[in-house]
């Protein structure tokens, strides 16, 4: 080829590369495919022989961007596997934007052609518009805000600030946010509402020095029934009946203070198991042996001279007369003392101590609740006076609707258990039975005595008794709202490698050696049952004693669990295997509960006062115990505080 035939190939070789580089650099054209670099060589096909013998394979090498791969000569430069961009709103709408470059136009920025998609790390170069830049617009001026509506002003609020007004889906997440924070602020609010109401009052001796606390132990010490002014029938039952040696710490503060003020309201709170039924049962009892006494000699002269008249017959028999010796303070349907107790099993539990005594000191003691059925306890209240009578606020309700019995003649009334019986749940009955008993006393002029016992002060109950009571007694122990001083007492976290279950288990083998008599509490009664049986298939002797089992198969079991290891029990089929109770907050209000020697939380309380009522039911009257508490993630806020203070022997609040 000379030279004259080789200018023009030289010449149409360096257009058609030219051409084919810039083909491949550019990413405008929508279709860099082999059909349009074939339309470009035929653009450059040129009628001098020499030039149509090029090859287009020979002009074209393959090329590679960033992946490090040879490619053959009839690959594509560009990659065909990401789609096209989509437009927006379909044909004639959004003029072909994408979603992508809308929103990039939006921002300000610069946007790219639309053609295929390729990764940053593909591309081969950067195009922007060719367009001229525009001088900046002027701001809008700011609108004028009209006085009249809201809108007005929320919308030119949002011009101010360069917002646009909120769409549909905006309004909907502000809504729900708005709901999410008035659910947090009701959440706080009901807590602070439960914390208020179930917060623990301050008492004397919580900022006492230690020496006036030294000088009242020593007093305490050193009473004695014999030197409190008892009757000496009442002594007698104390010591030859119940055997008592000489009185607790609650016994000695409040039965001296009962008998200097027969007829004064008290409030005595003190620890569980401190013997506080006593503390209100012997000045009752005392008080009404006085009564018969003084009325015996004040009616002698009359007594004799009158005629009997015949008031009723008893069962065995023997006639009341109406006439006779104590017929002006004891009289049919009208007891002379009532005591007041949240529960049937508590009912059960005060009338066989009141009724010890009674058999020394000669008074009438009746319990009726509603388990026991109406005939029977119709005839307990109307064949003959009763002096003490021992009920639940529903069961004495019903008395006085149906049976006809009143309080005109009743001296004592006993509200045992006062921070539960001012709860919601009795609340509105105890007012029932308050109301008349206080009315009866003013309108016969006559004294009537009103006492709560209490194992914690609630500040609730302090403010419903001083606004009812103004001049009421508080009488309480130094030990109150403090742990039992020889408890022990653990806490069990539960973190993710075990469940409740097995914890509970792994406490129970670790018990079985030194405890014979364990109570599991719950916060539900179907979490009892459901325990109850869990344990049952362990081959555990579990019962449940909450309130869904029928009440005759809950006081066998009472009656069962309550009853001291005998060596039977120790040589029989259960050795190793203690008697398990497995109950609600029911069992932990007021039972007697000695034989206890471990306690288990497996729910764990929400007040501390359910705390100190539960881990009261061991460790009683001097004896050892164990508390053992399982700890779930939402109760550790509660049950940080209360270790801490068992820790540093502190009150509980």
């Amino acid at each position: 080829m000379d030279q004259r035939s080789s200018f023009p190939a030289f010449i149409c070789l360096t257009m058609l590369r030219a051409t084919l580089s810039t083909a491949g650099r550019a990413c405008v054209r929508p279709l860099a495919n082999k059909i349009a670099l074939q339309r470009a060589s035929r653009q450059l096909d040129f009628h001098h022989g020499q030039c149509l013998c090029l090859q287009f394979s020979f002009l074209v090498p393959a090329r590679s961007y960033g992946t490090g791969s040879t490619r053959s000569s009839n690959q594509f430069t560009f990659s065909t596997k990401y789609p096209r961009q989509k437009k927006l709103g379909g044909i004639g709408k959004g003029k072909g934007k994408t979603a992508k470059t809308a929103k990039r136009k939006r921002a300000g920025k610069q946007t790219r052609i639309p053609g295929l998609a390729l990764p940053p790390r593909l591309r081969l170069a950067t195009f922007k518009h060719g367009q001229p830049k525009q001088a900046a617009a002027k701001k809008p001026p700011k609108p004028e805000v009209k006085s009249g509506g809201k809108i007005g002003e929320r919308q030119a609020t949002a011009v101010q600030v360069g917002r646009r007004t909120p769409g549909p889906r905006r309004r909907i997440e502000t809504a729900q946010s708005k709901r999410a924070q008035l659910a947090k602020e009701e959440e706080a609010a009901k807590v602070a509402r439960h914390t208020a109401k179930f917060a623990l009052a301050s008492t004397q001796y919580d900022t006492a020095r230690p020496e006036s606390l030294a000088v009242l132990k020593d007093r305490i010490r050193q009473s004695r029934f014999e030197t409190m002014g008892l009757r000496p029938e009442i002594v007698k039952a104390l010591t030859e009946g119940l055997g008592h040696v000489r009185p607790t710490e609650v016994q000695a503060l409040c039965i001296p203070q009962a008998l200097e003020n027969p007829y004064n309201p008290i409030l005595c709170a003190a620890e569980t198991g401190s013997g506080k039924t006593l503390a209100y049962l012997v000045p009752v009892m005392n008080q009404l042996k006085q009564e018969e006494e003084d009325s015996a000699l004040a009616d002698k002269s009359q007594r004799e001279s009158s005629v009997d008249i015949i008031e009723a017959i008893t069962a065995d028999g023997r006639t009341v007369s109406a006439t006779s010796g104590l017929s002006s303070i004891r009289k049919i349907r009208r007891p002379r003392a009532v005591v007041i107790v949240p529960s049937r099993e508590l009912v059960g539990q005060v009338t066989k101590i009141a009724k010890e005594i009674s058999h020394i000191a000669r008074l009438r003691v009746v319990g009726v609740h509603s388990a026991i059925p109406r005939h029977v306890s119709e005839s307990m209240v109307a064949t003959a006076p009763v002096d003490v009578l021992i009920t639940t606020p529903g069961a004495l309700i019903h008395l006085m609707e149906s049976e006809g019995v009143s309080l005109s003649q009743t001296r004592h009334v006993v509200v045992d258990e006062a921070d539960t019986m001012f709860d919601e749940g009795f609340g509105s009955e105890l007012k029932k039975v308050l109301a008349p008993a206080r009315a009866f006393a003013s309108e016969l002029k006559r004294p009537c005595q009103f006492v709560f016992v209490s194992a914690t002060l609630p500040r609730t109950v302090v403010r419903i008794l001083d606004r009812d009571f103004p001049n009421i007694t508080r009488i309480t122990t130094p030990s109150l709202h403090r742990t039992l001083p020889r408890l022990r007492q653990a806490f069990l976290r539960i973190d993710g490698s075990t469940t409740k279950q097995q914890m509970c288990l792994d406490v129970l083998k670790r018990a079985v050696v030194d405890d014979s008599r364990i109570i599991i509490f719950c916060n539900t009664r179907r979490s009892c049952g459901d325990l109850a049986d869990f344990l049952r298939r362990k081959e555990y002797d579990a019962v449940d004693i909450s309130s869904t089992v029928d009440v005759k198969e809950r006081t066998k079991a009472l009656a069962r669990f309550a009853q001291a290891p005998s060596k039977g029990d120790e040589e029989g089929d259960h050795v190793g295997k203690p008697m398990i109770a497995v109950a609600t907050d029911i069992a932990s209000r007021g039972l007697d509960t000695t034989n206890v020697g471990h306690v288990i939380l497996y729910d764990f309380p929400q007040t501390a006062i359910d705390y100190l009522h539960r881990v009261g039911r061991t460790a009683r009257n001097g004896a050892k115990g164990r508390a053992t508490s399982i700890i779930a993630k939402k109760d550790r806020k509660l049950a940080m505080m209360i270790e801490q203070a068992v820790k540093r022997k502190t009150v509980l609040t």
